[in-house]
C-alpha cells in the first residue's frame, strides 16, 4: 500500500444558492471546488468537486469527485476517484475508490482504494493511504 500528501492550492466554496459559505449559517448545503498537488505513491495535479452538509454543531458530511493527472507507479495518465466522507472533531476524513474505466494513458485500467485523513490545523497537508491495482 502507498501513501503521501496533499497539498490544497486554492479552494472555493459556495452555499448551493451561491452565497459564499461562510456567510451563511449551519445547517447549509454547500458546494466547492479546489486545485491541489498530491505527492507520494500518486505524483501530479488535483481538481476536485464536494457537495458539503453542513450540522449546526460544525460536522459536515461530503461527497465528492477527484480528477488526478499525473503517474502512480511510473504510469502516466488521468483518473477520477470517488469519495464520502465527513468534517468533525477528529479532523477530515475520506474513503474513496477509483472511478471505474476512468483511467487514460499508462493508467487505462487502473482500479483501487484508498483514503484521505487530516487531523491537523487548516492548512496543513491532508495525508493518504492507497492502494491501486492494474488490468
Amino acid at each position: 500500500m502507498g501513501s503521501g500528501t496533499m497539498t490544497t492550492l486554492e479552494w472555493q466554496e459556495t452555499t448551493w444558492e451561491g452565497k459564499p459559505a461562510a456567510d451563511v449559517p449551519a445547517p447549509k448545503t454547500t458546494v466547492a471546488s479546489d486545485t491541489a498537488t498530491i505527492n507520494g505513491e500518486i505524483e501530479g495535479q488535483v481538481t476536485d468537486r464536494w457537495v458539503m452538509s453542513y450540522a449546526e454543531d460544525g460536522t459536515a458530511r461530503f461527497v465528492g469527485l477527484t480528477q488526478i493527472t499525473g503517474t502512480v507507479a511510473g504510469r502516466s495518465g488521468t483518473f477520477v476517484l470517488q469519495h464520502a466522507g465527513r468534517f468533525d472533531a477528529e479532523g477530515l476524513h475520506t474513503d474513496f475508490t477509483v472511478v471505474p474505466d476512468s483511467g487514460t494513458g499508462d493508467l487505462s485500467g487502473i482500479t483501487g482504494a484508498g483514503t484521505f485523513v487530516n487531523t491537523g490545523p487548516e492548512g496543513e497537508p491532508t495525508h493518504y493511504t492507497f492502494e491501486p491495482q492494474f488490468n
